[in-house]
């Protein structure tokens, strides 16, 4: 009888969730409407924190919580902390309905900061406005994330307006400081004791469930060379050459990467991961200097190299270290003039993978299940996000489900599917019922 009250309750909770189709749409166009661009060391998140902060406390939560990272008690001493940034006029908010006991607690969690729009001239509508259009939503942080924590603040208000008295704790949690992979706003929450039994982190990912996200290691690659005018090149070397050559080298121990990653359960589909787990992913390279007729005596490349889930971060760091090293020996110049990997302040991001058997997994699939045709599709997610910082330091098992196209994010005209808006509504509301539990 337990098991049957509870899935009407997660049904009535769907259904009451079809009334907000238009609230949720209206929520994450105020939000939008609120810029919270990051902007290292800092950022504005603070006019849509606070006024997230006032729609919830008119929504029936026990406590809303609006807080500073830094006004943690010891934060800055934690492991997990990462220094260097202004929270100055940056909120958190966490909104904590409580349960009448017995079951499940439950964080859904999401961030506000957005990266910057650029130039607005570029965009087809304004990056600040929230347009409505063809069935989608338009706007810096439509899809990444402001689309994704309305629909986790609805979810929670379909519960609450079925009438749904939950067993089981739920938490909400906006945060600040994601987007450059700093994560201080998730770590404060942890560190003042916002813990759950399960976490859904609301990222875009089509509404696909992704149990477990990759871990990364940036390097610096600085490269020799010898300079020389450059009527004279072939005298000197070229550190651009020498950069090629290496590019050449971070191609090759990819392939081996593949090879031996194809087949990893969250992973192993080619037309989503052509590649596992990427190396040849330069995304800077300086060389030369364009007011000196001299060949480049440095070059300078960024990268990463990632690792899945179940593998040793270190382990993987520590073998690509020793290829390049071997790699280079071939080289004629380089073998005598070594390779520097220098690796930049930029927070370690670890693998991390909720087990199959546990309840916010096996709990969230099955209610999918039971409220979409045939098994919901199952997948890594392709970055890194805050579940790595729950997982890590707040020792909470989470999941990463939300509405968007990762490979929308961050682009001119971002924008979010309003039929995904909807349906995660409901689904995700079914969900909170059945993890958190009915209260008898």
């Amino acid at each position: 009888m337990a098991v049957e009250h509870e899935r009407k309750a997660a049904l009535a909770a769907a259904q009451a969730a079809e009334a907000l189709s238009d609230e949720v749409v209206e929520l994450a166009v105020e939000l939008i409407r609120r810029p919270s661009e990051i902007r290292p060391p800092s950022g504005n998140e603070g006019e849509a924190q606070r006024f997230l902060a006032g729609r919830l406390g008119e929504l029936g939560y026990d406590k809303v919580d609006v807080f500073l990272p830094t006004d943690v008690p010891g934060i800055e001493q934690h492991p997990g902390w990462w220094p260097g940034q202004d929270f100055t006029g940056r909120p958190n908010v966490v909104a904590v309905r409580k349960g009448r006991g017995g079951g499940r607690s439950l964080i859904l969690n999401g961030h506000m900061d957005v990266v910057p729009a650029g130039k607005p001239e570029r965009w087809t509508y304004p990056p600040f406005e929230g347009v409505v259009k063809e069935g989608r939503l338009y706007g810096r942080g439509a899809c990444d994330m402001k689309g994704g924590l309305a629909m986790a603040v609805m979810a929670a208000e379909a519960v609450r307006r079925a009438g749904v008295q939950l067993a089981g704790d739920l938490i909400l949690e906006s945060v600040v400081s994601e987007e450059t992979g700093v994560y201080d706003g998730t770590l404060a929450c942890c560190a003042r004791g916002y813990r759950a039994d399960g976490a859904v982190v609301v990222e875009p990912t089509q509404l696909e469930i992704c149990p477990g996200l990759k871990g990364n290691h940036v390097y610096r690659m600085v490269v020799p060379g010898k300079a020389t005018h450059n009527c004279l090149w072939w005298a000197g070397a070229s550190a651009f050459d020498h950069a090629i050559y290496l590019k050449e080298g971070l191609r090759r121990f990819q392939e081996v990467r593949t090879e031996e990653t194809r087949s990893h359960p969250l992973y192993a589909d080619p037309r989503r991961f052509a590649v596992p787990a990427l190396v040849d992913d330069i995304w800077s390279i300086q060389a030369g200097d364009p007011n000196f007729f001299a060949v480049p005596d440095e070059a300078v490349m960024y990268f990463m190299v990632e690792m899945l889930p179940g593998e040793s971060r270190e382990g993987v760091m520590r073998r690509f270290e020793e290829f390049v090293a071997e790699w280079a020996s071939r080289h004629p110049f380089l073998k005598d003039h070594p390779v520097r990997l220098e690796s930049p302040p930029l927070r370690p991001i670890f693998p991390v993978a909720v087990e199959e058997s546990d309840p916010v997994f096996t709990v969230l699939r099955d209610t999918l299940a039971d409220l979409r045709p045939g098994q919901p599709p199952v997948r890594g997610f392709e970055s890194a996000c805050d579940a790595m910082t729950l997982m890590l330091w707040g020792d909470t098992p989470s999941l990463i489900y939300g509405p968007g196209n990762l490979a929308n994010a961050h682009e001119i005209d971002e924008f979010v599917s309003l039929d995904e808006l909807r349906q995660g509504v409901r689904e995700l509301a079914a969900f909170i019922v059945r993890f958190c539990g009915v209260a008898e």
